[in-house]
């Protein structure tokens, strides 16, 4: 689901350049937005990488205390 945030902020800051390619906004009255959607982009994608660091690290423990429970039982 933090994927989902990574693309629609994205997806947000390039609707925000294409306004402003497109002179509908100019580029101070977009700055701002365009600062706050590369940020939470940032945060989205740090998230997402934690998050996945995060489940590798419960995945290999779960596989040690795995074989080391077989081992034990044999």
């Amino acid at each position: 689901k933090i994927g989902v945030a990574v693309e629609e902020a994205d997806e947000s800051e390039g609707w925000l350049q294409l306004l402003v390619e497109a002179d509908f906004v100019t580029l101070d009255k977009a700055r701002d937005l365009l600062r706050e959607a590369d940020e939470l982009t940032a945060i989205f994608v740090a998230s997402r990488k934690t998050a996945e660091r995060r489940q590798s690290a419960r995945e290999a423990t779960q596989k040690r205390m795995a074989a080391s429970a077989r081992r034990r039982s044999s």
